[in-house]
């Protein structure tokens, strides 16, 4: 039966769906348009300067060339950012559910909550590569920092030996530590 006043091809206005509420997160805006190219073109950076980084310091330490070997450093410090820049624009791309980028449509989906577009980044295998990639150069760059601070507190324990050693060669008492046969 029906309620009394209403036909059944008439549907209730009140009781008619709801359209949907434009809550969804904005999508990716023109400016957004350049930054999945930006992120490949910091990748491949990368990949250069990590072939400058492998080489060069080599070939600088073999040949005595002070200055290409002082190049590990700062090539570390570009790789790190390069990979970093990469991987926060491969985040941005989740974030903001850029689908136009074939890896954000595969790994993500318009339900999934912010949380877990920041986890779907390394979700496949393309986004943990990345993430290992700057986890190795943040290693990298913290093991060279640890080396130079080895480095030079090595160099200080060698300079105060060669001065203990020209004080003992003065010092008839401390001559018996500095034999030279």
């Amino acid at each position: 039966m029906h309620v009394q006043g209403s036909s059944p091809l008439v549907p209730d206005p009140r009781s008619a769906p709801q359209p949907l509420s434009r809550t969804r997160e904005r999508g990716p805006t023109h400016a957004d348009a350049m930054l999945p190219e930006l992120g490949q073109f910091a990748l491949v950076l990368a990949l250069l300067v990590s072939v400058l980084q492998a080489i060069l310091p080599l070939v600088g330490a073999q040949r005595g060339i002070a200055a290409w070997t002082a190049v590990a450093r700062p090539a570390a410090y570009a790789q790190l950012a390069l990979v970093a820049l990469a991987f926060a624009i491969l985040t941005h791309a989740f974030v903001v559910q850029d689908f136009s980028l074939r890896y954000v449509a595969q790994n993500s989906n318009s339900l999934l909550p912010v949380m877990y577009r920041y986890s779907a980044v390394w979700g496949a295998h393309e986004g943990s590569l990345l993430l290992w990639a700057l986890a190795a150069s943040a290693a990298f760059l913290t093991t060279l920092r640890e080396l130079a601070a080895a480095s030079r507190r090595f160099d200080e324990f060698v300079r105060q030996l060669s001065r203990f050693n020209r004080r003992a060669k003065g010092n008839r008492s401390l001559s018996h530590f500095i034999s030279e046969d």
